[in-house]
């Protein structure tokens, strides 16, 4: 099987859980690769004024899109075919069209190509593209979400797809003291400044000396031993979906949890710089994540349920 490393995320988080600083302090690298980029691709040559605003129309760069449409995510991807849609407010694209459209990003998740039909322009297809999801959203605009579109999000596949986390606020909140000295100063994070680094590295890897997108994607193979947890974790979670058993009630999500799992193997792969095929224990750790986020998923849409995300 040949699969995508795309990632869809869902966080349910109360407000003052600090969605955005989160989203602040992690995504605002893309923006800064953009501008650097598209710097370095207006000095490349010696071009006139004339041409640089040519050359810029005719190239979009976009690493990331917010509260877009998705006839404009289309139309971003159609010309930089990588991107992500991010929102730390999503309840907006929740309740909007992004919603009625799924099967766009259903079919990007899965590798698929999509047309792209349009009346007043030129239509056009979604191929080889890469479209990652990152939605935080409070409990009860999530609760309307569900009420309105949740059988269908459910039916279509759309929630199974994405690795969905419920924070609980009481662990968080009013417990997250500073000493008198931190406050006010700026805190130096070494995982953060590690995580920024490494991105940029993979950012400029990815890249001609055009700046254009290099789309030709790396195949990605799992060594002897990791195909053998693959297959026992696969056999597990089919055992666990019969009647009765633990994931009889989330099949949606069972079935696409072994998929999720070797992407996220692919990522961590990816980010730590290893070489040759994914190995037994990369393949562990994504396993590992992922059944946490199973477990979430259990606990929002399963037979036993916590009321409280209701």
């Amino acid at each position: 099987i040949i699969s995508l490393v795309s990632i869809w995320m869902l966080v349910i988080a109360e407000s003052s859980m600090r969605k955005t600083s989160v989203d602040r302090h992690c995504m605002a690298i893309f923006d800064d690769l953009k501008d650097s980029i598209e710097e370095a691709a207006s000095l490349r040559e010696p071009l006139s004024e004339k041409e640089i605003k040519k050359a810029l129309k005719t190239i979009k760069r976009r690493f990331k899109y917010n509260d877009s449409t998705p006839e404009a995510v289309a139309q971003g991807l159609s010309q930089w075919p990588s991107g992500a849609l991010i929102s730390n407010e999503a309840g907006g694209l929740l309740n909007s069209r992004t919603a009625s459209n799924l099967t766009m990003y259903n079919t990007l998740w899965d590798g698929q190509p999509f047309e792209v039909d349009r009346i007043a322009s030129e239509s056009f297809i979604l191929k080889n593209v890469y479209l990652t999801l990152s939605l935080m959203v409070q409990p009860g605009t999530f609760r309307e979400f569900l009420s309105k579109r949740g059988r269908l999000s459910r039916d279509n596949g759309f929630l199974a797809r994405c690795l969905t986390a419920i924070p609980n606020a009481n662990d968080y909140i009013g417990y997250r003291f500073e000493a008198y000295y931190e406050a006010g100063a700026s805190k130096f994070l070494p995982e953060h400044a590690k995580f920024t680094h490494r991105i940029q590295e993979l950012v400029m890897q990815s890249l001609t000396p055009e700046q254009s997108l290099i789309n030709n994607p790396i195949m990605l193979n799992f060594d002897f031993q990791a195909k053998g947890v693959c297959r026992d974790v696969h056999n597990d979670i089919e055992l666990a979906m019969q009647t009765n058993q633990p994931l009889s009630d989330i099949r949606d999500a069972g079935s696409k949890a072994l998929d999720n799992a070797c992407r996220l193997a692919a990522l961590f792969h990816i980010y730590d710089g290893a070489h040759g095929e994914i190995t037994e224990s990369t393949t562990w750790r994504a396993i590992e994540v992922i059944k946490w986020y199973l477990n979430n998923f259990k606990c929002l849409y399963g037979q036993r349920v916590i009321q409280e995300y209701y």
